[in-house]
């Protein structure tokens, strides 16, 4: 069932499905329940039952056909990062390579805290780093202050970051490949930022520079928070890209988010 937490409704519904339909607990070719016994069996709307069953149409787990149900399709592995986060493309679009400016426990910011659950002060995980593009003269378009639980913490060290493999992945699946972590949803929050001095140095810009700020939450299947940050990006090498798609249910229409993607432009000359 449903549970009070940072990811909504219909992603908990969605990811419980999906563990159902590839563990073999919903077999292939079998019918699930109409949306009103799922609904009635999560204890949800109608609309984040579909909300729900949308994404597993988007996994390719599913085959939905009006007046005849919906089936559960063969199934076939699939990546997690189904909608083309921005250092996805980065990573493939763009060489970089990642600078460590330090790395230990430090006493939890507030907004962190709050995240984790934790008193405000106590010791978490930190990573700040900065990311370059490679280029004749590399340049630095990308800062980030990344924050894990002490366990998950304890695991990490620098050299896990170092080498040319690790460098071209984002800080996350390095993580997860470390401490045997598969994270299932992520949430993304974005907004305008002036740089501070600090910044200002790291990206070798001026100080009160716009800047794009984007904050990610990583969670597990559980629904725990492994890891969070906070990325600061040049503004001018960036567009962000939200495609809606409008469709009609019933005598109903609904708005539905289908595809969330990042690209990176190369500012222009």
């Amino acid at each position: 069932m449903p549970r009070r937490s940072p990811i909504p409704l219909y992603h908990q519904i969605a990811t419980d499905l999906e563990t159902q339909i590839t563990s073999g607990a919903i077999a292939t070719g079998a019918m699930l329940p109409p949306e009103k016994e799922l609904s009635a069996h999560y204890g949800v709307s109608l609309v984040t039952i579909r909300a729900a069953m949308r994404i597993l149409c988007d996994h390719g787990l599913i085959d939905r056909r009006p007046g005849k149900g919906t089936t559960v399709l063969e199934r076939q592995a699939h990546a997690v990062w189904e909608l083309g986060w921005l250092n996805d493309l980065i990573a493939s679009m763009v060489p970089s390579r990642l600078e460590i400016i330090s790395m230990g426990l430090v006493p939890a910011p507030h907004w962190v805290a709050a995240r984790f659950g934790i008193e405000v002060g106590a010791q978490v995980h930190h990573m700040d780093t900065v990311r370059y593009m490679k280029m004749p003269v590399d340049k630095p378009f990308l800062t980030s202050k990344i924050y894990h639980p002490r366990a998950v913490g304890r695991m990490l060290q620098k050299r896990d970051f170092v080498d040319q493999a690790a460098q071209a992945q984002w800080v996350i699946s390095v993580v997860e490949e470390k401490c045997k972590l598969n994270i299932t949803n992520v949430r993304q929050t974005m907004c305008a930022r002036l740089s501070s001095r600090e910044v200002a140095h790291h990206l070798e810009i001026a100080v009160r520079e716009p800047l794009l700020e984007v904050t990610r939450d990583y969670f597990d299947k559980a629904g725990r928070l492994v890891q969070t940050g906070r990325s600061l990006y040049r503004s001018g090498q960036f567009e962000y890209v939200l495609n809606l798609t409008r469709f009609s249910h019933g005598s109903r229409e609904d708005l539905t988010q289908t595809t969330n993607s990042d690209r990176m432009q190369r500012t222009r000359a």
